[in-house]
């Protein structure tokens, strides 16, 4: 179970301590909570979360989609 809270207003901060609030105690098997600032904005990780290179994206659809390509020649 992996959950981040972004604090950037009262109601994200309630819902966190909800969350603590309501894990399971288990001295064997604790949970961590890690808080720190953010290194990277909002936008910063908003542009880049679904990023797929090109070639990635090429290579996805020429194996999934074969009858939508076209064939490249390449001049020697």
């Amino acid at each position: 179970m992996k959950q981040q809270y972004l604090f950037r207003n009262t109601n994200i901060r309630t819902n966190a301590i909800n969350a603590i609030n309501q894990l399971q105690l288990d001295e064997k098997r604790p949970v961590v909570i890690e808080i720190k600032e953010m290194t990277r904005s909002i936008d910063q990780v908003a542009r880049c979360g679904n990023a797929v290179p090109p070639p990635f994206a090429e290579a996805l659809v020429r194996a999934n989609l074969p009858g939508l390509c076209q064939h490249k020649e390449i001049a020697a």
